[in-house]
């Protein structure tokens, strides 16, 4: 079993950003954007976990789509 694979899905992940961008006021009718994942040989979990994070951190209106690319993988997921 991977270490992470008992790890919860939904975390706190801290606002890392500079002082100055937690400030700011950003516009709300900014464009839609895609997220893109790559990755090689990852963990199902890990995957999920990334995933949920971006659904949990980005605001809906923000958010088109998530697109997961597999760097040809040497397993299945």
């Amino acid at each position: 079993m991977l270490i992470s694979n008992p790890l919860d899905y939904h975390r706190d992940v801290p606002d890392t950003r500079n002082a100055a961008c937690k400030d700011k006021k950003y516009p709300v009718d900014l464009p839609v954007t895609s997220i893109v994942i790559c990755f090689y040989n990852e963990a199902l979990s890990a995957l999920l976990r990334t995933v949920h994070s971006v659904l949990d951190c980005t605001p809906a209106r923000a958010l088109h789509e998530i697109i997961l690319m597999d760097g040809n993988s040497d397993f299945m997921i």
